[in-house]
């Protein structure tokens, strides 16, 4: 598959650091801010004490850098709340922090894990952190993963030199494909201060390459083992979902739109999931009351994780995606946003509750709505 011109954008994760490596870390920030209002010294002080409660977790894990320790400055824990910030989970003003709409989808997501390790994370964690990195994400992390596809046996230093110029090279493909002249400008200006900015790159670089491949560790993309000696190995499930993904017209350079992450995304994540075998496409499960059952119960828990007022109704971009990872991570049916959108397009009724699409063309005024009957 290709990518359409009219798609092609710029994703990217600006200002990350090279110790914020551990996605587990990422759930506890979510985990603590909640429902409720927290202040940086508050998540801080909680972040800490999880760490230390959870130490001996991360040192049985794949790899145990990246962790969260007391200093006099605790740099890595504030680190951490700025990727949260960044990855735009998490919002602050006036010195407090809450969860957006999609920080509140992990919520939700996690709140209904249990793990004995938290650092081993679990299928809910897996397709939510894949799916928003690549929508947030994508040039940096791609930019990394074609590296290692065209020098499978490359170690850290290779990957680190060669990423500059790589990403300079995506970004003048996408230049010379793109048809949206504000796309252009944003590509120009990336590609600008990259090139000539970067007064030095080994540095830039030193933050951004190790955090993505760490992360990529912990969705389950390498071999742990081989991972532990600085080598960067696909695991199958690995290779089976970056088999699906698009390119940039005739390249090899691989991307994602928009488009794709709203309907192909999710049977190409199906590759992690334990038993792909067992995956069900969502007009391939039967009978109609399987449907119904799965569906109603993750629409019921959805109002109660994000209405917040007495209008029965909530975000409907929150209730997909809450649904169609829980139905993939829990049912193993697969089931895109897309495709549950248009299905809900015609009212349905569960439990004496009619469920309504309401849609706008601004994505934040898109909603679900519950009435009784």
């Amino acid at each position: 598959m290709i990518i359409n011109a009219l798609e092609i954008r710029y994703r990217a994760l600006e200002g990350t650091n090279t110790r914020t490596r551990r996605l587990a870390y990422i759930s506890a920030i979510i985990k603590i801010i909640g429902t409720t209002d927290v202040s940086r010294i508050g998540i801080l002080t909680r972040l800490l004490d999880w760490s230390e409660s959870n130490r001996r977790f991360l040192h049985d894990f794949w790899a145990d850098s990246g962790e969260v320790t007391q200093t006099s400055s605790n740099s890595s824990a504030h680190r951490y709340l700025d990727l949260v910030v960044g990855l735009g989970l998490a919002t602050q003003t006036a010195g407090i922090f809450r969860l957006t709409r999609m920080g509140l989808v992990l919520y939700a997501l996690i709140r209904e894990c249990s793990r004995s390790n938290p650092f081993f994370l679990s299928d809910a964690e897996e397709i939510f952190f894949l799916y928003w990195l690549l929508r947030i994400d994508a040039d940096p992390l791609l930019t990394v993963i074609d590296i290692l596809l065209e020098m499978p046996d490359a170690r850290l230093a290779y990957v680190q030199e060669r990423y500059q110029n790589n990403l300079i090279q995506r970004l003048s493909t996408k230049l010379s494909l793109s048809k949206d002249e504000l796309v252009q400008r944003d590509l120009l200006d990336r590609k600008y201060f990259i090139q000539d900015k970067w007064k030095s790159p080994k540095r830039y670089v030193e933050h951004i390459v190790p955090p993505r491949l760490n992360w990529l560790l912990d969705i389950e993309f390498f071999e742990p083992g081989l991972f532990r000696h600085h080598q960067f190995h696909f695991m199958k499930s690995g290779e089976e979902f970056l088999s699906k993904l698009p390119t940039l017209g005739d390249t090899n350079l691989h991307d994602v739109s928009d488009h794709w992450l709203d309907t192909e995304f999710w049977h190409a994540a199906g590759s992690f999931i334990d038993k792909p075998n067992q995956l069900r496409l969502w007009d391939e499960t039967n009978p109609q009351a399987e449907i119904d059952l799965y569906v109603s119960r993750y629409l019921e828990r959805a109002f109660s994780a994000f209405r917040h007022t007495m209008v029965p109704k909530i975000s409907l971009t929150q209730a997909l995606i809450y649904i169609v990872v829980s139905l993939l991570a829990n049912q193993r049916i697969v089931l895109s946003p897309s495709s549950l959108s248009k299905w809900l397009e015609t009212p349905k009724v569960f439990s004496n509750r009619q469920y309504e699409v309401r849609y706008s063309p601004r994505e934040n005024e898109r909603y679900l709505i519950a009435r009784s009957v």
